[in-house]
């Protein structure tokens, strides 16, 4: 574009008949108006509400119709596990920092390149 004066005045008149549109004429055609009255809003959202049902009716309905699985065991069989959580005789970890050359850097941004791609 620098060296050809051609290219750059069709380029240019391109352009311009692009950013040239009437005022009339709509750019986008598909677009919905954002100009809505807040008592439209609030009364497409009471009519939403009214037409989701409560969930809490939903699962006691369905809570109610399982079966009671504890019928199938029993009470010794039953228990609870709970984690063991202590680090007893485990020695204490020691963090150790270690210096990287920068080419691993490089080599792992070709790498994540390579595998995009």
């Amino acid at each position: 574009m620098k060296k050809s004066v051609v290219t750059r005045q069709s380029l240019g008149l391109k352009v311009g008949e692009g950013m040239n549109i009437p005022k009339n004429q709509q750019l986008f055609p598909g677009l919905v108006s954002l100009d809505v009255s807040v008592e439209q809003v609030l009364s497409s959202a009471v009519q939403k509400i009214q037409l989701t049902k409560p969930r809490s009716d939903a699962k006691k309905q369905s809570s109610a119709d399982a079966p009671d699985l504890l019928m199938f065991y029993k009470s010794s069989d039953v228990f609870c596990e709970m984690p063991y959580l202590a680090t007893e005789g485990l020695p204490p970890l020691k963090l150790q920092t270690c210096v990287k050359p920068q080419q691993t850097a490089v080599e792992m941004y070709r790498k994540l390149q390579e595998r995009d791609v």
